[in-house]
């Protein structure tokens, strides 16, 4: 085995490992979870102890073994996937800050994906602040997107690098599809009015 294939099968029986290990987080609840980064798996379930609430992932799964799909694309993405920007944290395959700073795909074999989308059930908007502020105090997230008109009000959460472009970035969307920087001035204005609340 070259040295590349040797870090690919300890990649994935390290994955193999944390979903036996791990009851609260199952590979049924992923579309791609050979793709995810590890790093972000464990991040999960750290999120979920921090957060104390039920996290779905891209699917649900229900007792009866039916998945119901919560967040389309949620997980890892093909890195040709037109349902991501190129430069998404959800591909893998690509060196996401390098090609991020060329502004074209540059390929990593070895790379994964680094980001999910999920949500916790989380109805009110004053709950998904408050959730917001326990990911960007407690956790080692390094993006969180707020996403307040989802069918289910959730969030994306990334582990980009530090010489990422946009290390750090917080944001949210609104209906219109508008982003904005994560700051209480910026949601009251865009969601809270905007919501009649």
């Amino acid at each position: 085995m070259k040295a590349g294939e040797d870090w690919l099968h300890w990649d994935q029986e390290s994955k193999s490992e944390f979903f036996q290990n791990e009851p609260r987080i199952s590979k049924m609840e992923f579309e791609n979870p050979e793709h995810i980064s590890l790093e972000v798996l464990e991040a999960l379930q750290e999120t979920r102890d921090y957060i104390a609430r039920p996290m779905y992932f891209t699917y649900e799964s229900l007792r009866s073994g039916r998945k119901i799909l919560r967040h389309p694309h949620g997980d890892a993405v093909n890195p040709t996937s037109d349902t991501h920007a190129g430069f998404s944290l959800h591909k893998w395959g690509i060196d996401h800050s390098a090609s991020k700073e060329e502004g074209k795909i540059v390929e990593d074999k070895r790379s994964f994906a680094k980001a999910l989308d999920w949500d916790c059930n989380t109805d009110s908007l004053d709950g998904l602040f408050e959730v917001y502020l326990q990911l960007a105090q407690k956790t080692r997230w390094t993006g969180i997107g707020v996403y307040p008109f989802w069918n289910n009000k959730g969030f994306h959460t990334d582990l980009r690098d530090s010489y990422h472009p946009s290390f750090n970035a917080h944001w949210f969307r609104v209906k219109s599809g508008e982003y904005f920087p994560m700051t209480w001035s910026n949601w009251k204005r865009e969601v809270i009015n905007e919501a009649g609340l």
